[in-house]
């Protein structure tokens, strides 16, 4: 498998109860909630869709839905969704 430009890929969706498939590393979870909000919900699936970008350098918009509601997130760019969603980056 060869790497693929961030930029080219139109969209991600990452699942709670889904693993990672790695031929390299141990499967992680797709999605992990860290934070305050997540003693309240949990979201199931978790869609950032590529609104635009150059190589890394790509701006997302981020959907989630948690307890059968679709709540639509602001649009950031990689590095703030990765610090927003993970807490680090």
């Amino acid at each position: 498998m060869s790497r693929v430009p961030l930029a080219s890929i139109p969209a991600l969706t990452f699942y709670k109860d889904s693993w990672t498939e790695s031929r390299r590393t141990s499967p992680i979870s797709q999605l992990t909630c860290i934070g305050k909000p997540c003693q309240l919900y949990q979201p199931e699936v978790v869609r950032c869709v590529n609104l635009a970008g150059f190589e890394t350098d790509v701006v997302w918009k981020v959907y989630f839905i948690a307890a059968a509601t679709l709540y639509i997130y602001e649009v950031y760019p990689l590095e703030q969704v990765r610090s927003r969603f993970t807490g680090g980056p």
